[in-house]
């Protein structure tokens, strides 16, 4: 797992490296939190980070509104392109023929039929049978 806020330290040959880390699992996914600590055999000095990947999990405002009660949803262009594939899933068409499908209905968003077969396989996996 690689975080972009993560800090790159050299070491020297006396030096150790000590590192703790927990995870808190919150909904669906992992919140990390690390510890590092380097020390010096030959110092007293020593350096301390305390990490997480909390920044990288915090809900914004507009999508907290968008859980809210009394929000007034709407699918967004991608929504509209998920529904046409959940209609399209109806037991008798391949992956193939919703692709083709998708193509010929949303010329604009899908180049060929393998980038909306990749779409609509992702569908697929999440939600059929």
């Amino acid at each position: 797992m690689f975080f972009p806020w993560t800090q790159s330290v050299a070491l020297a040959k006396d030096e150790s490296v000590f590192v703790q880390m927990d995870a808190k699992l919150v909904e669906n996914d992992y919140v990390w939190r690390w510890r590092t600590r380097m020390k010096s055999a030959s110092s007293d000095g020593e350096i301390n980070f305390d990490q997480s990947s909390l920044r990288a999990s915090i809900t914004s405002t507009a999508l907290l509104h968008k859980a809210a009660s009394d929000y007034v949803a709407s699918l967004s262009d991608e929504g509209i392109r998920a529904r046409r594939v959940l209609q399209l899933v109806d037991g008798r068409a391949t992956l193939e023929q919703i692709a083709r499908t998708l193509v010929a209905e949303y010329p604009e968003q899908f180049g060929n039929w393998h980038d909306a077969l990749k779409f609509a396989a992702s569908l697929s996996q999440k939600y059929s049978g």
